[in-house]
């Protein structure tokens, strides 16, 4: 019998160690939209979580309907989005474990002469790239 109970509590023990290794994860979901409420597809949307070590950044597109969906590790994010043609917007976003953040956005239109913007100077990295969403 105690061979049994040491045998389960070895079990539960190694359980709750393996669960406590694993990240907290989150998810920020999103659609953007111009103000007439169109989707805008391919918009880049950069990410950036500066209390993470490596300095964590990424950079996906949205889909044709403007929707953009992410799994992340829980803790506070800077997202910025833009796209051709449009004013950028940024919001700094907490993500927290086991919970969705959905964000909205209607972009504004730019004026024709208005000079573009280098989204680079975002994450002060010149090689940061973009990979179309799938």
């Amino acid at each position: 019998m105690k061979r049994v109970l040491f045998a389960l509590l070895l079990c539960f023990a190694t359980v709750l160690s393996i669960s406590a290794q694993q990240t907290k994860v989150g998810t920020i979901s999103g659609r953007i939209v111009d103000v007439s409420g169109a989707a805008i597809g391919s918009a880049n949307v950069f990410v950036h979580n500066r209390t993470w070590p490596d300095d964590m950044k990424l950079a996906i597109r949205t889909d044709k309907n403007g929707g953009f969906h992410l799994g992340l590790p829980e803790g506070i994010y800077d997202i910025l989005v833009v796209s051709p043609g449009f004013f950028a917007q940024a919001e700094t976003v907490p993500v927290w474990s086991g919970k969705v953040k959905v964000i909205a956005w209607r972009m504004k239109i730019l004026p024709c002469d208005f000079p573009s913007m280098n989204c680079d100077t975002f994450f002060d990295e010149p090689n940061l790239r973009t990979k179309p969403h799938s």
